[in-house]
């Protein structure tokens, strides 16, 4: 029986080992133009995949079934999701660290709906969690380069505005608010379901 217990776990690891292994290798192509019919689903996975270490405390719910499929750069979009991933746990291991935070238990939802913005068809998604929110003085910072709100050491300011210059390629927009539903931040990507070739192939 303890040989099959760590057969299951060998089985169990060397199935964690090639997602991420696949992950990586999606998160790190470099395309030569956008792709269509591209679900965000699996792109936000690979995002969770990657950061599964950095996640494991917290529970993690992603809800993109059913949207339509949209024209983008795969390996960038990771790029954006797997930034906003990575902030959203580390304003919930800062939360989880605070005096009050032994009780805790942190939680990050990705939620999609179609919606049109400025004349267009396109797609919304929120990725939301329950930690301290982003203060109102920092919001209009936030997406500059070198700008961070981390400690010393532990942020170089670039990743947001790496999204947002990505978000700009797309056609689409970065915005920041507040959840209702879990009560911290809540970071909010809109993509058209076609972006502007000529954006795009930036």
């Amino acid at each position: 029986t303890r040989i099959e217990d760590l057969l299951g776990h060998v089985g169990t690891g060397t199935d964690t080992i090639r997602a991420i292994h696949q992950a990586i290798r999606n998160y790190t192509r470099v395309e030569q133009a956008p792709e269509p019919n591209q679900d965000l689903g699996p792109i936000v996975g690979e995002a969770v995949t990657i950061l599964s270490s950095k996640l494991k405390d917290f529970d993690v719910a992603v809800e993109l079934d059913g949207l339509p499929t949209v024209t983008c750069r795969r390996s960038q979009l990771g790029q954006v999701f797997t930034n906003l991933l990575s902030n959203a746990a580390d304003a919930l291991h800062e939360a989880k660290e605070s005096p009050e935070g032994n009780d805790f238990r942190g939680r990050i939802a990705v939620r999609g709906v179609a919606i049109r913005h400025g004349g267009q068809e396109g797609l919304a998604v929120r990725v939301e969690d329950n930690g301290p929110g982003i203060p109102v003085e920092y919001r209009e910072k936030i997406l500059q380069a070198f700008y961070t709100t981390k400690a010393v050491g532990k942020g170089t300011g670039l990743g947001m505005s790496i999204c947002q210059r990505i978000m700009d390629a797309h056609d689409g927009t970065l915005g920041i608010g507040d959840s209702v539903e879990l009560g911290g931040a809540s970071m909010i990507v809109w993509l058209p379901l076609k972006p502007a070739t000529e954006k795009a192939d930036r």
